[in-house]
C-alpha cells in the first residue's frame, strides 16, 4: 500500500488499482447532514418507528392476556412465531410482485 498526499491509501492488486479514502470527520458530518435533512428518508424511518410501536403493544398485551388471564404457555406463543416469520416474509414477496408494475 502507498499513502498520498491527500490520506488516500492505493492498493495494489495485479493491473488494477484501488483508492481507499480514510474517513473524515469534516467529510463525515455533511453526509450525515444530508441524511437527517432528507424527508423521504425522515417519512420512511417515522413509519417504521411507528408502525413498528403499533404492532409491539397490542403483541405485549395479547401475551400478557393469553398467559396470565387464560394460562397459555409462552413456549407455545413463542412456538408461532416459528410459523409466522416465514409466512410474513412470503407474503411481503408476493405484495412485492403484485404491486410490481403499478408504483406509487
Amino acid at each position: 500500500m502507498k499513502e498520498e498526499d491527500n490520506g488516500a491509501s492505493v492498493a495494489e492488486s495485479g493491473d488494477e488499482e484501488e483508492i481507499e479514502i480514510e474517513p473524515k470527520l469534516s467529510n463525515i458530518i455533511p453526509i450525515f447532514t444530508d441524511l437527517i435533512c432528507n424527508r423521504n428518508l425522515l417519512m420512511f424511518v417515522s413509519y417504521v418507528l411507528v408502525a413498528s410501536v403499533a404492532s409491539a403493544i397490542p403483541r405485549n398485551v395479547m401475551e400478557v392476556y393469553l398467559t396470565s388471564d387464560l394460562g397459555f404457555a409462552k413456549e407455545s406463543l413463542a412456538f408461532i412465531d416459528v410459523f409466522m416469520t416465514p409466512l410474513n416474509i412470503v407474503l411481503a414477496i408476493f405484495s412485492s410482485y403484485l404491486v410490481a408494475e403499478k408504483h406509487f
